[in-house]
């Protein structure tokens, strides 16, 4: 839990010193809080599938969890937001897990393709920009994304 929380802070401060937009608007409290709580859903994952966790800093163009990307919602009737437009983070193929809760403890709620996603998804706008929203009860479920991670030369892949 400690190396979860030391990496989200780790990221705010790599956003800070970088000057990048900050997507979760002017609250610094807010903010420090979505890192530490979105890198605890990440070593959920990694528990869970067993897949090594990176723990990127300042890395968005790789996974979060070998291929796939996490989202980390606080609350568990939250649903899973891929952005609107597919974008360097958000490609089409890549699978992405949503975990609901805090530390210590996150619910992995099941995943989708990030182009699944956007065509099933409901367009949502929080005040931060549009994106699609794909509802708990609408996931796919957590054990057939374990039967789609490979090793295939030392690399966690994807098998669409």
């Amino acid at each position: 839990m400690a190396h979860a929380a030391n990496v989200g802070i780790r990221r705010q401060c790599y956003a800070m010193e970088s000057r990048l937009r900050d997507v979760y608007g002017d609250d610094a409290h807010k903010r420090h809080g979505v890192h530490v709580e979105g890198a605890g859903g990440e070593m959920s994952l990694s528990r869970f599938t067993g897949v090594p966790w990176a723990a990127n800093v300042g890395d968005t163009t790789s996974g979060d969890v070998g291929p796939i990307q996490v989202r980390s919602r606080p609350r568990h009737d939250l649903g899973l937001p891929i952005n609107v437009v597919s974008k360097n983070k958000d490609k089409d193929g890549d699978p992405f897990v949503l975990a609901t809760g805090a530390l210590p403890e996150f619910a992995l709620r099941g995943w989708t393709t990030g182009a699944a996603g956007r065509r099933d998804g409901d367009i949502r706008d929080d005040g931060f920009g549009p994106y699609h929203c794909l509802a708990p009860s609408r996931l796919r479920a957590m054990d057939e994304l374990l039967d789609r991670l490979v090793w295939t030369r030392g690399v966690w892949t994807f098998r669409p």
